[in-house]
């Protein structure tokens, strides 16, 4: 149908058709003559009504109007028409939205039979811009009836929600996605979970490509794809890609913008996709890029659906959909580096084991080497150590130095940390010098050594002692894997650098080893090498010093045909920093690291197996162990105890020793070179000849995890390193007791007659003789057979024969003693305790105590080979356990105090610097002003002040260092205490007033008498007043009380000082008197003070024979100090020792006075003071001088300060009193130490009085008056 739009002259036709807008002028142009609605004239009144309506709504609508269903609507309906308006004006319905009827067709006819419609959030497919697009509607139709009654018309009022359905679809589309790529792992999970997903987004996304790009090929790979047909080229995991295609990749890539693709169908060869069957035209290929990357990673291509329009709001959607995979991406790459983090601390963790392992060896093997010497030199009547004993500690004491320096250089380089000094040094002699000092070594081994050092055209800029380091690690290593043929050293000029070289013919490092020599904690397992012993950081150490003079260093190896490395450094100066550069040079001396290398290596020298030929009736042992030294104290140990010891250097030489002669017992070392102790005991086990050969190995491994596995493994027993002497000779002793006494057990079933009953006999008496606490029991009840003298000790002395475990020890029940025994029958393995806890009575006294012991249950067999009992040794170690914890105490003891420490020496710091700043600044306007003015006078003052103050501190210091050391004496005497707190009140009243603070005091009724010194406890309550005006804010309450109280029929005076101050928290209150404590040291930093006051109040306080406590309800709410006093019985005369003082004399004297001072400000100062007063001053500036001038014209007075230079002033007294005549002269000690030891050392040496500096002016001039005088 054709509408004719004209102007229409029909007043009727006007009138109806009033307004309406835009959409009221277009139909006032339409001649519906020509419509199937005829004539406006001839319009019912319900059309004209409701078109009316329509044409003045603010709603968008639309009507039909009769059978054929003509359309009109308003303004606000005419966006939805989009291109089809005007000619959709008048239009049939169902020809203008032919698109639409699947959907609302049969709506529209239920309207039109009378039945109305109301649709939410339709979607349908609307031609209405040149293509079908989807789109969004909620509606509804409703009937319009007309005169008739019946239904001329439907009324259809509508809204589009086009733009908030897609926006609510695309964000369930993108949380979907970022739910789904969460957790994906890799890239290629990423491509197949976007694939997965397709069906979530394919209406937005027709199809999509999920690429990984490869720089180094520079070309991308397909990971995922959606929405394409199976066996398109774009399809297949590696797609024919047109040039175009690729092309547009990489430059989308490189370019690392989203790129618009048109005419996509030609890109990928013929592209069908998505759910409509329009072949998508666009695409974008948004390229991938997570943050941190330096160029993308990826790209998707993304195709554009035809049936929207690629406006805003699509765009940003494809923007969230990159966004999302580019999170997914970078989860993706942080969790392969975190793997790869992992597997790298991993390897990390396995190496700082190994290293802690190989370290742990070091440091044991050398200590058990000192400590048994010296524990044996401490059981000898003389405690000395000398001869192979002392050498031995030696050698030892200097393995462990080398190993513990060794460990520091590599802190300290690992930390940036090394101070080198680079010098010209003449580098030919210097590593001549060091090779030199290995040949005796290396030819004492049966090798051939080559030094080849010609002297250089130049010396070489190095740090001498980190170059030493460097040439003794590589001959070290050298000598270590060079078991046959030569080592040699050779130094040689090349271009720019000297080149070091160190070859040998040793073992090699295999090919695979190679890149990973230089690694810290590095070893090569299975080496074969003179020892086992090393750290594994000794070539990461030489890598690192090389480093830091600029140069390099590199190895070649062979396998088996020996190794060659190569240390470079660099000729000049230029390439090292220049505050390191000395330009003088230095002389070839011998190093002292060279005996701590020799020493290490020599015990890798490895002597022909040895066996005592004596004693073999008492037990034959084989020893293996890479240590020479463990192995000669060892074997010391054992021949002493009369057994035969033969003696090898690593677990082959021990197995090849075994199978030729078999031992009664094998004790080896874990660690050795080549077949290490586990590797022999499982020899030892799978070989008939030797399988039941008991088995100790000796360890650095400490812990249960390791006995475990020691056992585990076959072992009878395990000792760690460092060990006592006595427990290895109790443990073999044992161990040999227990394999004689098997071996026996069985002859004595196999013999008959009386050679049984004395085999049964010997056996007994082996082992109430044993050293150790033997018990053997049997059955399911664990009952007692046998228990030896030893391990009656052990449990007070009950008898235990003949019942069961728990019947005689009861104390043992639920201690799981019972349940190790049933373990050890039911699996036929041994159990080791170490410090093993258990509840018993061990002096039969009916009371159970904690006890710890080393137990072995080992199973018994009977002859069949099957276990019938619990063969149990136990050694009493709760001495050594207790101590031990003792010592852990007081290690953290020592480690708070040394905190604390840190502490106090900061605010010490602070609290010196302080009146030293301000006396400083006095005497500096001193300088600038007028000596006779107010202002002079004032800093005067100031000065005299803050000396006070720095002299108030030091007697802080004095009185804390006196009363720790127990060099405080008091002066007794019968006081009141309520006259002491006077005085104290009356002393702080100053302190209190200055911060406004209210002062309140009660004092009971009554005398309050103490014998006490009245100094120390006037000290004693200033503190805890200075201490309360402190830290109470300005303008707060002390109170002060002082009464009596009873405790135990005991007197007591009970002084209390409480205050409204900042309190004390809850955490603090006990530790709030200990030395160096402050409550919060900045808040006590900014007030003054060192933390010593309380200290010193409890000390002084327990000296009286009183108690103090400190109590607070928190911060904010104030503290309160209470000190309890013994009072007196009764009230006793008062009595004093004060020394009376010297009548001052009328007339002043002038005296001939010699000072000794070697400081020229003191000297200088003194002697003005002296001559200010009227006396004549000689000054002598060092012990030697003022001996001989007090000699020489015997002054009055002589003052001499006690450190001196030349000789001291102790040695200037003696010296005068020893000359005939210098006893008569007059003696005045002048020193900064003023503690009683001084001043009675003083004494000693001859002197007649002690001044302590800072100099008090009075106690000066009393002393002056005394001396002769020369002229009134």
């Amino acid at each position: 149908m054709t509408t004719e739009h004209h102007q229409h002259p029909d007043g009727d036709h006007q009138q109806v058709l009033a307004g309406g807008g835009e959409m009221g002028a277009l139909m006032r142009t339409i001649d519906w003559g020509l419509t199937p609605l005829g004539p406006v004239a001839t319009w019912p009144q319900s059309l004209r009504t409701t078109v009316s309506l329509c044409l003045s709504s603010t709603f968008p609508i639309l009507i039909t109007w009769g059978p054929e269903r003509v359309q009109i609507y308003n303004d606000l309906y005419r966006p939805i028409c989009g291109e089809k308006h005007p000619r959709s004006m008048g239009q049939r319905f169902n020809e203008c939205w032919a698109s639409a009827l699947p959907v609302v067709g049969g709506i529209v006819d239920r309207a039109q039979a009378g039945q109305g419609s109301y649709i939410e959030d339709q979607r349908m497919f609307l031609d209405r811009h040149g293509y079908l697009e989807g789109a969004f509607m909620t509606f509804s139709f409703s009937p319009i009836r007309d005169e008739s009654g019946g239904v001329g018309g439907l009324f259809h009022p509508i809204t589009e929600t086009t733009d908030k359905m897609l926006s609510a679809r695309r964000t369930e589309v993108l949380r979907d996605l970022a739910v789904r790529l969460g957790d994906a792992k890799s890239m290629v999970q990423i491509g197949e979970r976007l694939t997965e997903a397709y069906v979530t987004y394919e209406l937005d996304i027709p199809f999509l490509l999920f690429y990984e790009f490869e720089p180094d090929a520079r070309r991308v790979r397909l990971l995922g794809t959606a929405g394409l047909p199976a066996g398109t080229a774009a399809s297949r995991p590696n797609p024919a890609y047109t040039p175009v295609a690729e092309s547009a990749c990489l430059h989308a890539l490189e370019g690392e913008q989203t790129r618009h693709l048109n005419d996509v169908a030609a890109l990928f060869d013929g592209l069908t996709s998505g759910p409509y069957p329009e072949v998508p035209q666009e695409a974008l290929l948004l390229p991938i890029r997570p943050p941190g990357d330096a160029e993308p990673v990826g790209c998707l291509v993304a195709g554009v659906s035809r049936r929207r329009i690629l406006d805003a709001g699509y765009r940003a959607f494809y923007e969230q959909l990159r966004a999302t995979v580019t999170a997914a991406v970078a989860n993706v790459h942080a969790y392969q580096h975190e793997q790869a983090r992992m597997v790298a601390l991993a390897e990390l963790y396995r190496a700082k084991t190994t290293f802690l392992s190989n370290v742990s060896h070091e440091f044991r093997t050398p200590l058990t080497l000192i400590l048994g010497p010296v524990e044996e030199a401490l059981a000898e009547p003389h405690l000395s150590l000398s001869g192979e004993s002392l050498k031995l500690v030696r050698r030892n004491t200097l393995r462990l130095q080398k190993l513990v320096n060794t460990l520091l250089d590599f802190s300290r380089i690992e930390a940036g940390r090394v101070n080198a000094h680079y010098q010209p040094t003449d580098l030919s002699a210097v590593t001549a010098d060091l090779a030199s000092a290995f040949r005796s070594l290396v030819e004492t081994a049966g090798l051939t050594f080559t030094v080849a050092c010609p002297p250089l055209a130049e010396a070489v800029y190095v740090d001498r002692d980190l170059y030493e380091k460097v040439v003794l690690n590589l001959l070290s290593n050298a000598f270590k894997f060079t078991l046959a043929g030569g080592i040699s050293v050779a130094l040689a000029a090349c271009n720019e650098y000297v080149q070091l070289t160190v070859s040998d013919t040793g073992v090699g490092i295999a090919e695979a080893e190679l890149p990973h020599i230089f690694e810290r904690f590095h070893r090569i397992q299975g080496a074969k090498g003179r020892s086992f012993e090393g750290s594994g950081i000794g070539l990461a150490l030489v890598q690192e010093l090389v480093k830091l003079h600029g140069g390099t260093i590199t190895v070649e190896s062979r396998l088996g045909e020996g190794t060659c490395f190569t240390a470079s450094f660099r000729l000049g100066r230029a390439h090292l920093a220049p505050e390191h550069v000395n330009a003088a040079a230095t002389l070839a001396v011998t190093t002292l690291a060279v005996p701590e290398f020799l020493s290490e290596a020599a015990n890798w020298v490895h002597e022909a197996p040895e066996i005592a030929d004596h004693a073999l009736r008492f037990g034959h042992i084989l020893l293996a162990d890479d240590n020479a030294d463990m192995r000669a104290y060892v074997s010391k140990l054992l021949t002493a105890r009369g057994w035969a010891v033969e003696t090898v250097c690593d677990g082959q030489a021990a197995l090849d020793a075994a199978r030729a002669r078999r031992p009664d017992l094998v004790l080896t070392d874990v660690m050795m070179p080549g077949l290490d102790g586990f590797g022999l005991l499982e020899a030892l086990k799978a070989d008939e000849r030797t399988c039941t050969v008991p088995v100790i190995l000796l360890s650095a491994r400490a812990g249960e995890a390791a006995s475990v596995e020691a056992l585990q493994k076959g072992a009878d027993d395990y000792l760690v390193k460092p060990f006592a002497a006595t427990e290895l000779v109790s443990r073999v002793s044992a161990r040999l007791v227990i394999a004689r006494a098997q071996a026996e057990s069985l002859a004595h079933e196999q013999a008959i007659g009386k050679e049984a009953v004395v085999a049964r006999q010997e056996l007994h008496s082996l082992f109430m003789q044993a050293p150790v606490a033997l018990a053997i029991l049997e059955g399911p009840r664990h009952t007692y057979t046998f228990a030896n003298p030893r391990h009656s000790l052990l449990i007070g002395g009950r008898d235990v024969m003949g019942k069961a475990l728990l019947e005689a020890l009861p104390e043992l029940k639920d201690q799981g003693i019972e349940e190790l025994m049933d373990s050890v029958v039911a699996t036929g393995e041994s159990f080791i305790g170490s410090e093993f806890l258990v509840n018993v009575d061990r002096k039969g006294l009916g009371l159970a105590e904690e006890v710890y012991y080393n137990v072995i249950y080992s199973p018994k067999r009977n002859g069949r080979g099957e276990v019938d009992g619990v063969f149990a040794c136990a050694t009493d170690v709760t001495d050594q356990v207790i101590a031990r914890r003792q010592t852990e105490a007081i290690l953290v003891d020592l480690k708070i105090a040394d905190q604390r420490k840190d502490e106090f020496l900061a605010t010490l710091a602070h609290e010196l610097r302080n009146p030293m700043a301000a006396i400083s600044m006095a005497i500096s306007l001193l300088e600038l002003v007028p000596g006779d003015t107010a202002q002079a006078a004032r800093h005067r003052e100031t000065a005299r002040r803050q000396m006070g103050t720095l002299v108030r501190l030091v007697d802080d210091l004095l009185d804390v260092s006196r009363i720790t050391r127990g060099q405080v004496a008091l002066q007794l005497e019968m006081v009141d205490l309520a006259s002491i707190v006077q005085n104290a009140l009356t002393d702080s009243r100053a302190t209190i007033e200055a911060r406004e603070h209210t002062l309140s005091v009660t004092v009971a009724a009554g005398a309050f008498p103490a014998q006490a010194d009245a100094t120390r406890l006037e000290q004693v309550l200033i503190n805890l007043l200075t201490n309360a005006a402190k830290y109470t804010e300005p303008g707060g309450t002390i109170t002060v009380r002082l009464a009596r109280d009873v405790v135990d029929g005991t007197a007591q005076a009970v002084l209390s000082v409480s205050d409204t101050g900042r309190g004390i928290p809850e955490d603090r209150l006990k530790t709030v008197f200990d030395l160096f404590v402050q409550v919060s040291p900045t808040i006590d930093r900014a007030m003054g003070g060192l933390g010593l006051g309380l200290t010193l109040v409890k000390s002084l306080v327990e000296m009286h024979g009183g108690s103090v406590s400190a109590h607070s309800d928190g911060p904010g709410n104030g503290s309160e100090f209470i000190v309890r006093l013994p009072l007196a019985k009764a009230a006793q005369p008062a009595f004093c020792t004060a020394i009376p003082a010297l009548p001052r004399p009328a007339v002043a004297r002038t005296q001939r006075i010699l000072l000794v001072e070697d400081m020229v400000d003191v000297s200088d100062a003194l002697k003005a003071l002296l001559e200010y007063l009227g006396h004549e001053v000689t000054v002598a500036s060092d012990g030697l001088e003022g001996a001989a001038r007090i000699l020489a014209m015997r002054p009055d007075l002589a003052l001499v300060d006690i450190g001196l230079p030349g000789i001291d002033g102790y040695e200037v007294a003696r010296r005068v009193r020893e000359t005939p005549g210098g006893e008569t002269l007059y003696l005045v000690a002048l020193t900064g130490y003023g503690g009683p030891d001084v001043k009675a050392k003083a004494k000693a040496a001859g002197f007649d009085l002690h001044i302590t500096k800072p100099v008090d002016i009075a106690k000066l001039t009393q002393a002056v008056d005394r001396g002769k005088p020369v002229r009134n």
